[in-house]
């Protein structure tokens, strides 16, 4: 999906002159773009923390927050903005929850389900007796 660069204006220029409806427009007509962006850059580590769904909601809140910044400085197109905005986010998210010592995804230690069946499966064969699986 594309969004038409003279729609987007049309709907900065209401915004600026105090349209909140296009406001809603604009944030609608960039969700789709926005979900693409991010599905396309999200960390694959990331993607077991956090839902991309919620960094494009995030994302749009925060583009939502500080239009009125963007519209009295305009430091660069909207889309490129709001591109810049979701990537700050991800790498945000990704200092976070990937590099963060306490909470680091590399940390994580993960049973392959395999292994632990074979793990349950051991401790509970039939031919062993009760204390033979408690010594085990």
């Amino acid at each position: 999906m594309t969004v038409n660069l003279s729609t987007t204006d049309r709907l900065l220029q209401r915004i600026a002159e105090g349209d909140a409806t296009a406001k809603e427009e604009l944030i609608a007509s960039h969700r789709p773009l926005l979900r693409k962006f991010i599905r396309q850059r999200i960390d694959k580590g990331l993607v077991k923390r956090v839902d991309s769904s919620d960094v494009v909601q995030e994302t749009l809140t925060e583009v939502s927050n500080r239009l009125d910044d963007f519209l009295s400085r305009r430091p660069m197109p909207f889309a490129t903005w709001r591109r810049k905005t979701a990537y700050q986010n991800l790498i945000r998210l990704r200092r976070t929850h990937l590099y963060t010592e306490s909470r680091t995804q590399f940390r994580e230690l993960s049973i392959p389900r395999s292994g632990s069946l074979v793990i349950i499966d051991a401790l509970l064969r039939s031919e062993d007796g009760p204390l033979d699986k408690l010594v085990r």
